[in-house]
């Protein structure tokens, strides 16, 4: 089960993470005389990394809570993040949380979601 900054927010359901390469950030420059290029690094960009899923709460309210607690990690702290095979991810920054409209599911409700993180120190 993944969670964030040591929380289980999304417990509740089913989820999936979606991990990003690293790159490097780097300017090219040509040499005097022919000679080639010339590449000057200047560090590596974060890596993104992508989780899909959905809430689920046996009503609306419950629903509502879990979506706040979600939330309130937007906060541009920085915070491990583990993912659903148990691999953590370090300096990691909670960007974005898109949750759909909520719908029935039996007796049940749901909320399918999209969160975007940034491990800003790969």
């Amino acid at each position: 089960m993944g969670n964030f900054g040591g929380q289980d927010l999304f417990g509740s359901g089913p989820h999936e993470f979606r991990v990003g390469g690293l790159s490097l950030r780097h300017v090219i420059t040509e040499t005097p005389g022919g000679r080639g290029v010339r590449l000057t690094d200047q560090g590596r960009n974060g890596r993104a990394i992508e989780q899909t899923g959905a809430l689920i709460a046996d009503d609306i309210e419950t629903l509502g809570e879990l979506r706040q607690a979600i939330e309130e990690m937007i906060d541009g702290q920085i915070h491990d993040l583990v993912d659903h095979l148990g691999r953590c991810w370090s300096q990691t920054v909670m960007l974005s949380f898109e949750p759909e409209v909520a719908t029935r599911v039996g007796a049940r409700w749901q909320v399918k979601y999209r969160i975007q993180y940034l491990q800003v120190t790969p």
